[in-house]
Order: structure tokens, then sequence, then C-alpha cells
């Protein structure tokens, strides 16, 4: 992991971090070491996998501006005083998965069967910007300050179950690989289509407006 840091005076400050890593071991889950255990061999058993929260990389940059007594300028505008702005940007691969193949018998039944290595494919990158602002007013010994905080402002469609025939989110009219066998399918009497699942994607674009007092 990788830090740097910049500050300039009292109202400005920056920084960056960027991080690599990768994580294995046995089982994503220690409950799937113990399936189908008695019919793998002793090297099946101990064989190493990436796990499911890999991430080889990421990146967050966030700048904080802060506006006290002195009034900022602008583009040749003064800025009223008492204010911070926090801005974050974060950046990272998406969601790991094992990526399926569909096979068709010749009486024409859909079976699917695994296409790669377990979490070898990684999904479409996850990112989100928020923004963090405070507006601070005085009276005798009581400070009241307005919030506005924005979540993921742009609004950025981050995967979280994945169709391993696609790679990427469900979308309506897409083939649904189950199986009532394999764990890592969905369920085969699964009655809602998971193109309607709304927790598919992580929270979306989140704005929350409040007041705090502090005395």
């Amino acid at each position: 992991e990788i830090e740097y840091k910049r500050q300039v005076r009292d109202f400005f400050s920056t920084s960056l971090q960027v991080g690599f890593s990768k994580t294995t071991g046995e089982r994503s889950d220690p409950e799937d070491i113990l399936k189908g255990i008695g019919g793998r061999s002793a090297q099946q058993i101990y064989q190493e996998h990436i796990f499911d929260w890999d991430k080889p990389w990421q990146v967050v940059l966030k700048t904080v501006l802060l506006s006290k007594d002195e009034k900022l300028k602008l583009f040749g505008w003064k800025l009223p005083p008492q204010w911070d702005l926090d801005i974050t940007f974060w950046a990272q691969p998406g969601k790991r998965y094992t990526p399926y193949k569909q096979t068709i018998s010749p009486e024409g039944e859909a079976s699917y069967i695994q296409a790669g290595d377990i979490n070898s494919k990684i999904g479409r990158y996850w990112s989100g910007l928020d923004l963090g602002f405070r507006k601070h007013f005085f009276w005798k010994s009581i400070q009241y300050s307005l919030i506005l905080e924005v979540t993921n402002l742009f609004d950025h469609k981050n995967v979280v179950i994945i169709n391993p025939l696609t790679g990427d989110a469900y979308k309506k009219g897409d083939v649904i690989p189950s199986s009532d066998s394999d764990p890592n399918l969905p369920d085969e009497n699964l009655k809602t289509p998971l193109w309607s699942d709304p927790s598919r994607y992580l929270a979306p674009r989140n704005i929350k407006v409040g007041i705090s007092i502090n005395w």
C-alpha cells in the first residue's frame, strides 16, 4: 500500500492511496471445504483458490477544503467563511466470479459447466464519488452546522450479483444458469428473475441533509 499526502496551509489537503494485494486459500467460506470432500482427492482438497473478496488493486483519492475565519477566493469571488468540503473518489476491481458455459444435450436440455478456475474472472470495476459539505454557524457557545452528504454521486452501477455466463449483472432476457446441486449457481426453484433483484448492485446515489448542534 502506498499513500501520498499534501497540505497547503490550513485550508487545503489531499491524499492518494494505492493498494495492491492478492488473497488466496482453500475456500472463501470454511463450510465449502466440507462440501463433497469425500469425492475429492488429496490434491483437490488442499488446492488453493482466489478468495471471493480478493481485490488486486484499490485507489482512494481524497481532497479536503477548509474555510475558517479567512475568506477564500474562487475565480475572484470571495467565499463565505466557516465551512468545510471533502471529496472522495474511490475505485477497485469488481467482484470475483467463476465463469460457466452452457451446453445443450442432443435431447435439447441445457446444462451449465464450469469454464474456468474458481474466482478466476473479475466483473466490471467498482467506483464512486462521495461528497460531504458542512456550513457552520456560531451563537454564544453553541455551534450549528448544516450538513449535506452525497454518496455515489454519479450513480455508478457496481455489480454484486454476476451472471457467470456473461460476467456482468443479470439483464432482462438473460439466460439464468441454475442447478440444484452446484452451490455456485442459482437454485432451480428460484421464482423471481435475478434481473429484478435490486441487490444485484451496491447502493445507488444517496443524498442526506441534516443539522448538528455542538456545545
